[in-house]
């Protein structure tokens, strides 16, 4: 909710950290990039198989994207 009219802004919740790596169903997934506020931010994800490290090669588009975030 804004503040009110004449009001100083109220200040910004912290952001915590959360995982930056997490397997899925045998898929290991990781962020890379830093999230900037009130800013564009370069974010990627790499998919690589949990067991062996090996990159995931053979992903499909969904919904004619590489990627819904």
């Amino acid at each position: 909710m804004p503040p009110a009219p004449g009001m100083p802004p109220r200040p910004s919740a912290p952001v915590v950290a959360g995982p930056r790596q997490q397997v899925v169903d045998g898929v290991q997934v990781t962020l890379h990039g830093a999230a900037v506020a009130d800013a564009t931010s370069a974010l990627a994800f790499t998919f690589a198989d949990a067991r062996t490290g090996k990159p995931v090669d053979d992903l499909k588009p969904y919904l004619a994207a590489a990627g819904h975030i």
